[in-house]
């Protein structure tokens, strides 16, 4: 997808606590170029907004991986975290 039709995306998302973590889901995922299984099964706490990168524990071939997230996409993953409804990470 292009830059655009991300954008474009983004805006046709909805409202409310789910169109929250969709934009956070859909910029994750395009900005740091992570898989679907990759975004999901990620955690906050394995995102470090001061060095603005994503931990990826279970990549591709079960392969650990540091990505960058720019300035967008860690604003939407905060939104999302102040929002969000569930616990943070696993017990």
């Amino acid at each position: 997808m292009t830059d655009d039709e991300v954008r474009r995306l983004l805006k046709h998302v909805g409202r409310g606590v789910t169109a929250i973590r969709n934009r956070a889901l859909i910029a994750t995922m395009y900005r740091a170029g992570l898989r679907v299984s990759e975004a999901l099964a990620s955690y906050p706490k394995d995102v470090d907004a001061v060095d603005g990168v994503v931990r990826v524990l279970h990549g591709k071939g079960d392969r650990a991986r540091t990505v960058a997230l720019d300035a967008e996409a860690l604003a939407l993953l905060g939104r999302w975290a102040d929002v969000s409804p569930t616990p943070a990470a696993p017990g």
